[in-house]
């Protein structure tokens, strides 16, 4: 199994490219969610789906 941790810059600029209009608010709360994780066998945009999904599940609906 790999292990592998994401740099809040490289997150970020995979936020930028894939969700250009997503808030500046929620963006670095996801930013910060990925990168502070260690990921199993995840790419970066892996991880970045799999945190917007749980942000948007949990934080923005009921």
């Amino acid at each position: 199994m790999t292990e592998r941790r994401f740099q809040a810059k490289a997150v970020a600029k995979h936020m930028q490219k894939h969700f250009p209009n997503c808030p500046p608010v929620h963006r670095d709360e996801i930013v910060r969610r990925v990168a502070e994780r260690t990921w199993q066998n995840a790419s970066i945009g892996r991880a970045v789906g799999i945190t917007v999904t749980n942000y948007v599940r949990h934080r923005l609906t009921e």
